[in-house]
């Protein structure tokens, strides 16, 4: 599974990088300081799941996750919104709104991390298999054509 996870201050993105790399799974994290490094890398990465922070220089976390949902390509990919200035019930509300499926504040504790990033991945999980039987379906229903 990849996460991707994007955050400008150094400490804050190594923490979470450590906290996912610690959790024994075999998760391949990718890291970006800046939305815009982080566009870069989803040119030629598709991660499971994105955390990324609000507060950035240039594109922050909300412009972020808008510019993700018009994408075709990384639309469905699910976001978390990290934030240690924004964090009251209407930033909340603001991040969900905008696309974000979840929202946690720092400073985060890891074990809180790694229980919504399982959580998440289960329902990317789910998704694919459903949609998967999905298709098999339509595909059965093409050859009884």
């Amino acid at each position: 599974m990849k996460v991707l996870i994007i955050d400008d201050e150094l400490v804050n993105l190594e923490n979470l990088v450590e906290a996912i790399v610690k959790t024994g799974q075999d998760f391949s994290v990718l890291r970006a300081k800046s939305a815009q490094m982080a566009l870069r890398i989803l040119e030629s990465e598709t991660p499971d799941i994105i955390i990324t922070d609000w507060d950035m220089p240039q594109m922050n976390g909300i412009e972020m996750i808008a510019y993700l949902k018009q994408n075709p390509i990384t639309s469905e990919i699910p976001v978390i919104m990290s934030s240690g200035k924004m964090t009251s019930p209407e930033h909340l509300k603001i991040a969900l709104d905008a696309g974000a499926v979840d929202y946690i504040r720092k400073p985060v504790d890891k074990t809180e991390l790694i229980a919504r990033v399982h959580s998440m991945l289960k329902l990317v999980n789910s998704y694919k298999k459903i949609r998967e039987q999905h298709l098999l379906i339509v595909e059965s229903d093409k050859l009884k054509l």
